[in-house]
């Protein structure tokens, strides 16, 4: 009695003939990661390194949670070529708000508070150009951000992290695969 031996590749192609539709969305599930992986930095709500942007106010948001947030400019960072592998260092502060207002040529807002009380009006450190409407500051230096599967305890995207995460994944599962 002979014992042919086959391969693992000649295995693996008979599961698949075996149950090509689960093999089709097993590997389309892959390489939906994998594209979400190599593209993450630029398909990401958050596109800083790590997806580390905290906002402490909003800390622990459920999915779906929406904000205002006020974005003044810090400094005028160089954009890199590789930005969308490693991410980019954020050269705009982004503040929670509830409320702003414009008075004597000086940007105020209101903290975002998460228990919904009125916190005080806080100086900005931003002047504002004389005449300067609040429509207009509103267009010029505001965003509403949705959060889509909500913030962790420090105020960072769910989302972004999962997406930056899934580069770490597939990594570590093509090493896997290489040195096994």
């Amino acid at each position: 009695m002979s014992h042919k031996s086959a391969s693992l590749t000649t295995l693996a192609l008979q599961k698949f003939k075996r149950n090509f539709w689960g093999g089709v969305l097993s590997l389309s599930v892959i390489a939906f990661y994998i594209v979400i992986a190599l593209f993450a930095y630029i398909i990401a709500p958050d596109n800083t390194a790590y997806a580390n942007q905290m906002h402490l106010s909003i800390h622990s948001q459920p999915p779906g949670f929406e904000v205002n947030m006020l974005e003044l400019p810090v400094a005028s960072l160089p954009s890199s070529i590789w930005d969308w592998w490693n991410g980019r260092k954020s050269n705009q502060e982004e503040i929670p708000y509830s409320e702003l207002k414009i008075e004597n040529g000086r940007s105020y807002y209101r903290p975002y508070d998460v228990n919904g009380s009125q916190l005080d009006f806080v100086d900005a450190n931003f002047a504002v150009a004389d005449g300067m409407e609040l429509s207009r500051f509103r267009e010029s230096y505001t965003s509403h951000k949705t959060f889509l599967l909500g913030t962790d305890k420090y105020g960072r995207d769910l989302l972004s992290r999962m997406m930056i995460g899934a580069r770490i994944s597939i990594s570590i599962g093509f090493i896997a695969v290489l040195y096994h």
